[in-house]
């Protein structure tokens, strides 16, 4: 057990040697200043292309024309990238380019991005202001309007999207136009595909341009996306940032439930109305969850993380054979870890009777599920049915079309995790690259017929607060991680 914990520990900590540290520093490309792509992020987050508006919803007109405008915006900002790369929209919320390289007969790269955004509810300023400069927590209202895109004097630059995901889509046109200003030429083909509605579900988006990339027979090499980021708490104790890069994703299926009734007056409730049975099945699905299981992405994962963790924590991860059950009781005892180690059940949504004085004869609830690996859709379903059913209350698909089975692990092993890996360590010093369980869905679920290696990651670093501010409120990026994101594309992509 010792001698394990050593080897794992030394294994991760050491710097590259010289050979590896000069061949990475001639491999950076040379621009490093990007003056106003703070600007660019800024007016990209001032279009609101908020996806889910129904037609007659506040702001679905002026998020219809946002979306109308914004491909616009990218060509007018990024006049050499649209006039050197091959453009096609295969769809009204799909945007494809593509970069020719020098062999053409090795396989292309893929990098997807989506500029969408999901609505900003509570946008009234409602912030504080400290002696370290402007605050606002992820709860408190918004502390600027969210679709402002402004810039304070402390670097920050506000709004919906600075996080998920228009910095995707702004550092990776940065980087390439960037290197296309100092003449470089990828090796291979390079893709980047934008999404416009990857909020929902991405069928209009990534699922036309998948469909037309693999009608065409193509295959990519590697895929990358957005994902988990890089932070500093992830385990108590952490001595190093740890870059979380998405080699796996969980299933997703949301779940209806519905019971009726007889309804009538208040006054003379039967024993269980509609809407209490479905509260009863509520109850138990939250006491009776879903069995804790390492999968062997999260095991892979822990054992990644030993030389950025204290020795007792070392020596508990690195003899996973042994130290297993008392790990993943430990992981469970908070929800970022408790996710990765079983499927989760969310009720979301509820509805009963429209007015207080009424028994609801119709009473429904969602549930929002993430399937861990081993388990799958089907049975998921099947397992809700068995407890749901005991209270005569129905089941079914929310939206079956959009359901997904758990994505399995692409490689570690191979080329395109060790470049990802390695220009992670270039950009970010002191920085462990660790291979992880995306418990969220992104659009690169939708290529996997045309990408066998798929990798999720956004090149920022974010502690736990700001992290709470992605689909919350205040969301914001720091204009120095801006630039790192940028450096980092430009940076992997020059290696492609």
């Amino acid at each position: 057990m010792l001698l394990r914990t050593l080897y794992l520990r030394r294994r991760g900590s050491g710097p590259p040697d010289n050979q590896e540290k000069e061949k990475r520093e001639e491999a950076l490309p040379t621009a490093e200043v990007f003056p106003r792509a703070v600007e660019h992020l800024s007016s990209a987050v001032q279009y609101p292309t908020v996806s889910g508006l129904e037609p007659g919803d506040s702001g679905s007109k002026e998020a219809e024309k946002a979306f109308a405008e914004f491909p616009g915006f990218l060509r007018n900002t990024y006049r050499r990238v649209f006039s050197e790369l091959e453009l096609e929209f295969p769809s009204e919320r799909g945007m494809l380019l593509r970069w020719p390289g020098r062999d053409s007969a090795e396989k292309p790269v893929l990098f997807t991005a989506h500029y969408d955004v999901v609505p900003a509810a509570d946008e009234q300023a409602a912030g504080t202001k400290t002696d370290s400069g402007t605050e606002g927590a992820a709860g408190e209202g918004w502390l600027f309007p969210p679709f402002s895109g402004i810039v304070t004097d402390e670097g920050w630059i506000w709004g919906r999207g600075t996080l998920d995901n228009k910095i995707g889509v702004i550092s990776l046109l940065e980087a390439v136009e960037s290197l296309l200003s100092e003449g470089f030429v990828p090796r291979t083909d390079i893709y980047f595909a934008f999404g416009g509605d990857e909020e929902t579900k991405g069928k209009e988006g990534a699922g036309r341009i998948a469909a037309e990339l693999e009608r065409r027979g193509l295959e990519f090499r590697f895929l990358l996306d957005e994902g988990m980021v890089i932070t500093r708490g992830f385990l108590p104790g952490m001595r190093k940032a740890a870059a979380l890069i998405g080699v796996a994703e969980k299933g997703y299926v949301d779940l209806e439930l519905t019971a009726e009734d007889t309804g009538g007056h208040s006054s003379m409730p039967p024993p269980r109305t509609a809407l209490g049975r479905i509260a009863s099945v509520l109850a138990q699905l939250e006491s009776r969850k879903f069995p804790l299981r390492m999968t062997s992405v999260v095991r892979r994962t822990l054992e990644h993380l030993v030389p950025a963790v204290s020795f007792g924590t070392a020596f508990l991860l690195s003899n996973l054979w042994f130290f297993g059950p008392l790990v993943l009781r430990i992981l469970d005892r908070d929800p970022t870890t408790s996710s990765l180690i079983r499927t989760t059940v969310a009720a979301t949504m509820a509805q009963g009777s429209s007015k207080e004085n009424v028994l609801p004869s119709r009473a429904s609830a969602v549930l929002n599920i993430r399937i861990l690996a081993g388990e799958t859709v089907v049975s998921v379903l099947q397992r809700i049915k068995e407890t749901a059913e005991k209270e005569n209350v129905q089941v079914r698909y929310l939206n079956q079309d959009e359901t997904d089975d758990p994505i399995e692990s692409s490689s570690i092993e191979g080329e395109a995790y060790s470049l990802i890996a390695d220009t992670v360590c270039s950009i970010f010093p002191d920085t462990l690259a660790v291979p992880f369980l995306m418990n969220g869905t992104t659009d690169s679920s939708k290529y996997r017929r045309v990408a066998k290696n798929i990798y999720r990651f956004t090149p920022v670093v974010l502690d736990r607060r700001d992290v709470g501010r992605i689909h919350g409120t205040n969301e914001r990026l720091g204009s120095e991680a801006l630039v790192q994101s940028i450096r980092f594309y430009q940076t992997i992509l020059g290696r492609c």
